[in-house]
């Protein structure tokens, strides 16, 4: 008889059980945890995007907010870019991760990290190009929003 034959018992087997009020307690207050993470994460950007409307209705009015409301979005796709990569290089981590192949994650760590420095400059020097055109798919012929966003 094989040593893992001798080591597998029924007391070693995966096998179900009614869920106690232990375990009750601790899954729910993970879940509230979690929850609250994720809340704070959501609310945090919320806040923040309504404190910089609230200082450009202050500093420049409603051209203002347009402008940066401008920003925003162009900010947004970009960065939909990088998160895209992220979240398509992880499970290539990941399966490294666990196959202990220390060695390919290093080469995908910088691999990755010439991609993104590439794609970052590469975005920048678009963004200068393509700035004027862009701002104006938003402004539709208001030149004072178009100015503010442009700059």
């Amino acid at each position: 008889m094989s040593r893992l034959a001798r080591e597998i018992t029924y007391k070693s087997l995966l096998r179900f059980a009614a869920p106690t009020i232990l375990s009750f307690v601790f899954l729910n207050i993970y879940f509230i945890i979690d929850g609250v993470l994720e809340m704070v994460s959501m609310l945090s950007g919320s806040v923040v995007i309504i404190a910089l409307n609230n200082i450009m209705m202050a500093l420049a009015g409603e051209n203002g907010v347009a402008a940066i409301s401008i920003a925003q979005y162009v900010e947004e796709l970009l960065t939909a870019a990088y998160l895209g990569y992220a979240e398509g290089v992880a499970p290539l981590m990941s399966d490294n991760h666990g196959a202990r192949d220390f060695g390919k994650i290093r080469r995908i760590f910088r691999f990755s990290l010439r991609i993104v420095a590439v794609f970052g400059a590469a975005t920048f020097l678009l963004s200068l190009v393509v700035a004027n055109p862009v701002v104006a798919l938003f402004t539709e012929g208001n030149e004072a929003v178009f100015k503010m966003a442009a700059q």
